[in-house]
């Protein structure tokens, strides 16, 4: 029971904002218009923010620890490489095998992972976490055009690739994590007031990122394209949670680390790989699905396994 609890107060929060997201932009008091300026604050000053904080205010040389981006690496490329076989059993066109097999691996870690790691775990798992995003962010985006451009013959590839490419280099989320970790190895610490400035940036990002998520979720159109909508749900929130755990567990990682690396895993499919879906000419509409299916789903299954380990004594 204590650990249905702890789930169910970790989860319960972060799916009633989502939920408010939902509901708000069905009755017209968000817009569309609204969520995506809101998105725009969120990746370009409110999360980069919060991201650079996290990493900038701890230890970082005492926290890496080497075996995590191991472990991270491997439930990555077991997801990719689960999608890239499968795809053709579920895909009925070339145009949603790229879209499949992105949203198989990408997970929502700055926003949905974050915001289930700040309520559950402590401040140095949130700020280990976030170490992790600056090798996991430009990993997925490589992935992701490789598997968006591995069918897709159509239109100028080179320049979408140069374009994608500069994407990933002048990413918000990498730049801000880098330079947390620049400034935690200096200890360079700024003035207060530059300190206050950005805790209230941080403190935006959770609540314009989950209305905005929830703002842009669409049941409707989940029955037509289920089939492969399914698959590579079961992909991302079952089968590559459940490799990283069998990677990490023989690794001897227990507790905060063991939970924020499954709580990464398991996180939802990223709302990035809508719009790099329709930037490389592949399936926006199932990869719109499956962020939807991903995203009410995992809420369930991180929570769900989040209780069984607690149960197991894992968590400690």
């Amino acid at each position: 029971m204590n650990s249905l609890i702890y789930s169910a107060n970790v989860i319960i929060p972060v799916f009633l904002l989502i939920l408010v997201g939902m509901f708000s932009h069905r009755r017209g008091l968000i817009s569309d218009d609204f969520i995506t300026t809101s998105n725009k604050v969120v990746f370009t000053l409110a999360l980069p923010a919060s991201l650079f904080t996290m990493v900038y205010r701890t230890d970082f040389v005492a926290l890496f620890t080497p075996s995590l981006y191991l472990v991270t690496f491997v439930g990555t490329m077991a997801g990719f490489i689960a999608a890239w076989l499968s795809n053709g059993l579920f895909c009925k066109s070339d145009d949603q095998r790229g879209a499949f097999i992105q949203a198989s691996m990408r997970g929502n870690l700055a926003i949905l992972g974050m915001a289930i790691i700040e309520r559950a775990l402590s401040p140095d798992a949130a700020a280990l976490a976030a170490g992790l995003l600056a090798f996991l962010i430009p990993l997925y985006n490589v992935l992701a055009v490789i598997a968006l451009t591995g069918w897709n013959k159509s239109g100028d590839r080179k320049e979408r690739l140069k374009k994608q490419a500069k994407n990933i280099i002048l990413n918000p989320l990498i730049i801000a994590i880098f330079l947390g970790i620049v400034f935690s190895l200096l200890k360079f610490r700024l003035p207060g007031l530059i300190e206050t400035s950005l805790s209230y940036l941080s403190r935006m990002t959770l609540p314009l990122a989950l209305l905005g998520i929830g703002g842009t979720l669409k049941i409707s159109g989940l029955r037509a394209r289920w089939i492969p909508t399914a698959a590579a749900s079961f992909i991302k929130l079952i089968l590559v949670p459940l490799l990283t755990l069998a990677v990490a567990l023989p690794l001897g990682i227990r507790g905060e680390t063991l939970a924020m690396i499954f709580i990464l895993g398991g996180s939802s499919t990223a709302i990035s790989s809508f719009a790099m879906a329709g930037a490389l000419n592949n399936d926006t509409e199932l990869s719109a699905d499956i962020i939807t299916m991903t995203t009410l789903i995992s809420l369930l299954t991180i929570g769900g396994g989040l209780a069984v380990m607690k149960n197991m004594g894992i968590l400690g």
